[in-house]
């Protein structure tokens, strides 16, 4: 279950955050449940993903109708969603692909932040 934080909570706890817009890494992220949310006046803003730990460095991604943080070129995001939904479409157990995602959402990271 997924608890409220503010913008400003996040900046203070992370090094980064990654921001992509609403649904734009709906297959990459389909086995990783959000960790909070943002809400504001106009409803809901956005979730955030907890990673780990990518080159030392603790981070999350962003993603929603209202997000913030860097943002990431769109050919990156669709570079990586495309990955995804081949690899979803061509891994049959659960946890080779939980785990392939897992790789996937690492090396976007690290590509996002180079």
């Amino acid at each position: 279950m997924k608890s409220f934080t503010t913008q400003k909570a996040i900046k203070a706890r992370t090094d980064y955050v990654l921001q992509v817009g609403y649904c734009d890494l709906q297959n990459l992220l389909c086995c990783v449940s959000p960790s909070y949310y943002n809400a504001g006046t106009y409803g809901w803003n956005c979730d955030y993903y907890f990673p780990g730990l990518v080159d030392g460095k603790h981070g999350c991604i962003c993603t929603g109708y209202r997000p913030h943080g860097k943002r990431v070129p769109y050919d990156l995001v669709r570079k990586y969603e495309y990955l995804a939904s081949a690899t979803l479409r061509n891994t049959h157990d659960y946890d080779a692909t939980r785990e392939k995602l897992n790789q996937l959402i690492l090396d976007f990271i690290r590509e996002a932040l180079a």
